[in-house]
């Protein structure tokens, strides 16, 4: 692993590529499922383009991995992407044949309605291209799928994903959330924040107690809304509502309702 002369620019560099690296992870894995089901041929294409932009850009941040990881990882994503390829190369190839096939159809269709011409004519050149690609195509839906269950059962992808999210600027030195009007909030309310890539995440518990003391036991369905304000240094406030603000005129009846599961 090389290591540039100032350490605030390693970190710069590493947070600004997890902000990069873990969309394209994302984009990367979210297609396995439907490369191996082999029923849209988009899958593997939009898998082998978020591979090869993998590829390309974990080189922009080798100063940020360990040489090993990197060089296994690398490894594995240029194994994948050679094989998403030749499956996607297959794939237009065949698109390409079959449209000539069915253009040609159209044609002799249109001369003469009432011929039923067969879109496979034995010793038809376009047809037995066609079938001797697919069943090209066959054979390296088996071995994708193979590779694809080699990547998983290494757990690459979650080791990847983990550490992207370690390189993520940490939180701050501030432990504590700074909630406004606090006295207010019902007793035993509790508020746990985490910073994201995108913000932060935020998750509230409030007491049941609470909530029977508001609508009586037999409750089914209560409604709620939450606010974030951004108070400047200069004490300008920003509002962030999670639902719209319930006296605005963007708010719409059932927002922010919960339900009693019966």
């Amino acid at each position: 692993m090389t290591s540039p002369t100032e350490p605030g620019l390693v970190r710069a560099e590493c947070s600004f590529g997890v902000q990069r690296l873990l969309p394209l992870l994302d984009a990367f894995s979210k297609e396995i499922e439907g490369v191996k089901s082999g029923q849209d041929i988009e899958y593997i294409h939009r898998m082998r383009v978020a591979s090869r932009r993998l590829r390309a850009a974990l080189p922009l941040f080798f100063s940020c991995i360990p040489e090993k990881k990197y060089r296994v990882w690398m490894l594995e994503i240029q194994k994948i992407t050679r094989a998403l390829g030749e499956a996607r190369d297959t794939d237009v190839q065949i698109a390409f044949i079959t449209k000539i096939i069915k253009k040609r159809q159209r044609a002799v269709e249109q001369k003469n309605p009432s011929t039923d011409y067969p879109v496979r004519v034995k010793g038809d050149v376009e047809s037995i291209l066609l079938l001797q690609l697919q069943k090209k195509r066959s054979k390296l839906q088996v071995a994708v799928i193979k590779d694809l269950e080699k990547l998983k059962t290494s757990g690459i992808i979650d080791e990847m994903k983990t550490f992207f999210i370690s390189l993520a600027p940490a939180a701050g030195k501030k432990a504590d959330v700074n909630i406004y009007q606090k006295e207010r909030l019902p007793q035993n309310t509790v508020i746990a924040t985490k910073k994201t890539l995108a913000g932060f995440d935020v998750e509230i518990s409030i007491p049941l107690s609470y909530i029977e003391l508001k609508n009586n036991t037999d409750w089914e369905s209560f409604r709620v809304n939450f606010a974030f304000i951004d108070i400047d240094e200069n004490n300008s406030r920003t509002t962030i509502w999670w639902q719209p603000e319930w006296d605005s005129e963007t708010n719409f009846v059932g927002s922010g309702m919960f339900f009693k599961q019966p």
